[in-house]
């Protein structure tokens, strides 16, 4: 035989006779006896609870297999543990030296209830203090001859097939929340107590695989694991979160992937947490639910547990796109949390960030369209109870800010910088596009308490208000027919207000020239403020027409419908260029220099309302002033039939006026070379006339209307002019004239007592030849006295 061959029987041999004495020592030193009484024992001292083991099967050379292990409850509660099998393995060679070392241990198909009782305490909670309840006396070790005992120095743990069901009875409801992990399996091997040793975990939480992997190190209380968890229903947890949500959860899933360092004193942790098929109905806002959305935190903690500080480093929360970073340190969490934060916006997309909105949320602004960025960065110090007065420094930039509104795309660039309670602006500006560009300056202080105080200036070079406004210039709508007179009322529904503003407030706007349809307004300024809800026009003025313009108002913003008050001055402005801008249907027909001082008050921004409680009074005056085109002017000419009073021309025309209950009460005096007009009544809001318009006409114009003076000359006044008492009614579109009888009837009867007495007295009375004549003034005579009585008893008063 081969020297090799010898070799290998001598080895071969060898391994049967090591063989033959493993079985041997492990059939001597390892009997199910002695392992029921190393493991009850061992397990109920490190349980507190009676341990049940079934049969007990000793394999040479695969290990020691318990059967039916049951961890008892407390009080006779139900099994805490159950386990079909637990497999130990040992060590071969310790069993040499007459030693049995197990070394690994494998749980199989373990079942574990977890149960937390109404008061918080866990039916484990014992575990963590002094036996709740004796166990049964565990039977004493074999002594005198019987083999030394088992040595459990367990360096290999692991568990398969594993099921645990959770039950808290903690939350309120009407029955115990419950929950599911399936399918649970856990491996830790090269177990020390000095050292550290990995662990992996997989499992299944209500349906949602879930993994863990790590090391732990019992010497330096330390756990690091890697965590990932997918698509977790979190609707079957809302007994835990339910009243600290805005409304209703109705869906939501939840992933997990992230890391995590603990140990006695720091704890550290990092990594992604994503809610998915976010569906969401709000208390607060029932039309507008949220369906579909995605929430993703990408976090970094660190946590100093002795001093009790975290410190935050990349923080950052994406909600639907729409993402917010927070890094800085928190401390004292032990007592009232100091913040030491910083917060940004990080370049805010407008227009994906209207789109990431619920729709019915989104739907007001859509119109807008809203596009450009907005970013944001705050610094925020001081204790955790006063949230107010967290904000340090920071700053908010507007780049491209742009929304659709009246057929433009005005836009906003700048910054707002916030110091403690204070803001104001750098550099921000307005974009009108083609109406031009003005510079905003605002400043306001106590913004995080009540009241803010705020000051907002505007500037401009230049303005085209004709894009701003629109259709402002428009023809007005024709006149409705008149309503019946109504007495002021409340304001209706659907009236703005009443709002209440937390704010004082003032500022001005200066515009060097702005321009309305042609009209050029020069060194426009408005000076305003705001104090408990009143919003006050200080000054109104500038240069327009060759004229100025003056005035002042108030506005209650705290009443329904907004009351208000306003005064306006006009000082010899030209009014065709003015009637030509805002009211281009008059375009051409009123021509002179116009005069105004009006006081008007009322309540409501609904033209309705505005109407019913308009009220008011004030002065006019057109000097040098010409009326023509109108349908008030082309009315007259057509009635009197006379072509020349189609252009009315004036020296002055003046007037007062009141508004009140929907209607301008008029009296007014036009004094012109041909015809003098004498308006008196009323002129409805809402277009409708009633008027005496008292004209009397030249003699020259009078003798075209009566050649022969047969009927004029009743009408004539002392001047020669002839008096035409005409009412006009209609609109002012479409008015009706008509003679006044009574005023024609009264004329005709002055006229006609003066021209009877004239004659008489001239015939009855002549003066004798030499007599001299009574001077002007002088007292009447008896015969006239009588004269006059007689006249009066044949005509009438």
């Amino acid at each position: 035989m081969k020297r090799w061959q010898k070799i290998a029987v001598a080895a071969a041999g060898t391994v049967l006779v090591l063989a033959a004495i493993f079985y041997v020592l492990a059939k001597v030193l390892i009997t199910p006896e002695r392992v029921r009484a190393v493991v009850v024992p061992a397990a109920e001292k490190a349980l507190h609870r009676k341990v049940d083991l079934g049969r007990i099967e000793v394999q040479p050379f695969t290990g020691i297999v318990l059967e039916r292990l049951t961890v008892h409850g407390l009080g006779g509660a139900p099994p805490f543990v159950a386990a079909d099998r637990v497999v130990l393995r040992y060590r071969l060679w310790p069993l040499l030296v007459l030693k049995v070392v197990v070394d690994e241990a494998r749980l199989e198909r373990p079942r574990i209830r977890v149960v937390r009782e109404a008061g918080g305490r866990f039916n484990f909670s014992d575990l963590a203090g002094p036996p709740a309840e004796a166990p049964a006396k565990a039977a004493a070790p074999e002594k005198g001859g019987g083999a030394p005992p088992i040595r459990l120095l367990v360096s290999r743990v692991s568990v398969t097939g594993g099921d645990v069901a959770f039950e808290d009875r903690a939350v309120a409801g009407k029955a115990p929340f419950r929950f599911h992990v399936a399918e649970l399996s856990v491996e830790a091997e090269d177990i020390t107590l000095a050292g550290s040793f990995p662990f992996r975990l997989s499992a299944r939480v209500n349906g949602a695989p879930l993994t863990a992997e790590g090391r732990v190190s019992p010497a330096a209380g330390r756990v690091s694991a890697a965590v990932r968890l997918k698509g977790l229903d979190v609707t079957a947890f809302a007994p835990y979160y339910a009243a600290a949500l805005p409304g209703r959860l109705r869906a939501a899933r939840l992933d997990l992937d992230l890391t995590a360092d603990a140990g006695a004193e720091t704890a550290a942790s990092r990594g992604r947490v994503r809610v998915h098929g976010l569906d969401l109905d709000l208390a607060a806002l029932p039309e507008a639910p949220i369906r579909g959305a995605a929430l993703t935190l990408d976090y970094d903690v660190n946590a100093d547990l002795a001093t009790g500080a975290l410190v935050l480093g990349k923080n950052r929360l994406d909600a639907n796109g729409i993402a917010v970073e927070v890094s800085g340190t928190v401390r004292d969490l032990a007592g009232t949390p100091r913040l030491d934060l910083t917060a940004a916006l990080p370049a805010l997309d407008l227009r994906a960030a209207l789109k990431a909105l619920p729709p019915a949320l989104a739907a007001p602004a859509a119109g807008l369209d809203p596009s450009g960025t907005v970013s944001a960065r705050v610094h925020l110090a001081g204790p955790a109870d006063r949230p107010l007065a967290l904000a340090g420094d920071g700053n908010v930039t507007f780049t491209g800010v742009r929304v659709s509104a009246g057929g433009l795309r005005p836009g906003l660039d700048g910054a707002l910088r916030l110091e403690g309670d204070r803001v104001h602006s750098r550099g921000l500006a307005l974009d009108l596009e083609k109406a031009g560009r003005a510079a905003l300056d605002l400043e306001a202080s106590g913004i995080f308490g009540r009241p803010v105080t705020a000051r907002l200036d505007v500037t401009a070079d230049r303005l085209d208000l004709d894009p701003l406004l629109g259709g402002a210039g428009a023809a007005a709508a024709p006149a409705q027919a008149p309503e019946p007179a109504r007495k002021p009322a409340a304001a209706p529904a659907g009236e703005v207000g009443p709002f209440d503003i937390p704010a004082t407030a003032r500022g001005t706007v200066r515009v060097a020239e702005a321009r309305l349809k042609g009209l050029a307004v020069t060194d426009f300024r408005l000076r305003w403020r705001l104090k408990k809800n009143v919003l006050t026009v200080e000054e109104l003025a500038g240069r327009a027409a060759g004229g100025a313009f003056r005035g002042t108002a108030a506005v209650d913003l705290g009443r329904r419908g907004l009351a208000w008050q306003a005064r306006l001055a006009l000082d010899r402005i030209q009014a065709e260029p003015v009637t030509a801008a805002l009211l281009p249907a008059a375009r051409g027909t009123v021509f002179g220099t116009l005069t105004l001082d009006a006081r008007l008050s009322g309540r409501g921004t609904r033209p309705e309302a505005v109407r019913r409680s308009l009220s008011g009074t004030g002065t006019v005056r057109l000097a040098d002033g010409r009326l023509t085109g109108t349908g008030l002017v082309q009315g007259l000419a057509d009635f009197v039939g006379i072509e020349d009073l189609r252009v009315l021309h004036f020296r002055k025309a003046d007037g007062r006026f009141t508004v009140k209950d929907g209607k301008v009460r008029l009296d007014a005096r036009l004094g012109g070379g041909d015809v003098r007009l004498a308006p008196k009544g009323t002129v409805g809001l809402d277009g409708t006339l009633d008027l005496a318009l008292g004209a009397r006409l030249s003699p020259k114009l009078a003798a075209r209307l009566d050649r022969k003076g047969g009927v004029t000359r009743y009408l004539a006044d002392a001047e020669g002019w002839t008096l035409l008492p005409l009412r006009v009614r209609g609109t002012a579109d479409r008015p009706r004239f008509a003679l006044d009888a009574k005023a024609v009837k009264r004329q005709v009867k002055e006229r006609a007592k003066g021209e009877i007495r004239k004659r008489v007295l001239e015939e009855i009375f002549k003066e004798k030849d030499g007599e001299k004549r009574q001077p002007d003034g002088a007292r009447q005579r008896p015969e006239e006295r009588l004269l006059d009585d007689a006249l009066k008893g044949i005509l009438g008063n």
